[in-house]
């Protein structure tokens, strides 16, 4: 509807605002911590320009919440994994993408982000972890450019099975 349209645009528009204006404040300042929470609180938009810009947003915010990046990893894989909106698990992967970005890729294997997500993708019990580690590698992909390719190879024999899988979702989320 026009009206959501609208209020997306604006929702997109203060997260960029919130990101931007912390960006120029100093890395220990407290007021950082708070705008990052706000701003992982909106990747839950169900809105994939509100994501976007979130996930953007929080890689160059990360330097300053180091102490609390394994908290909110845990936080994200959580809802990522478990929640029962597509919308929510969908804003979990770009705000986990954005994360790692911010943190490095050997937070990848530091966080065991990558074991979680290859367990994820092959638990034949539930759909939604096949489809949220699906949805995660994306997004990682999408955001870490070349750099994830090293992953990609023990993702791909997953990735195959997972074209073949007898949920309709599953098999969407891996084209």
């Amino acid at each position: 509807t026009p009206d959501s349209k609208a209020t997306d645009v604006v929702k997109q528009n203060v997260v960029i605002l919130m990101a931007t204006l912390a960006k120029h404040l100093k890395q220990d300042d407290p007021k950082v911590k708070p705008i990052v929470c706000k701003l992982m609180d909106s990747l839950s938009t169900p809105s994939e320009q509100v994501q976007v810009a979130v996930a953007e947003c929080l890689a160059p915010l990360v330097p300053s919440i180091k102490d609390v990046a394994p908290q909110l990893i845990q936080r994200i894989l959580y809802q990522l994994l478990e929640s029962e909106n597509y919308g929510e698990r969908r804003g979990a992967a770009y705000g986990l993408a954005g994360l790692v970005k911010g943190l490095g890729l050997l937070s990848l294997k530091q966080l065991e982000i990558m074991p979680t997500l290859i367990e994820a993708i092959t638990n034949k019990k539930n759909f939604k972890h096949r489809e949220g580690a699906l949805m995660a590698f994306e997004q990682l992909c999408t955001m870490m450019g070349t750099l994830f390719e090293p992953y990609v190879i023990n993702v791909l024999p997953h990735l195959l099975v997972c074209f073949g899988d007898g949920n309709q979702y599953v098999r969407e989320a891996t084209e």
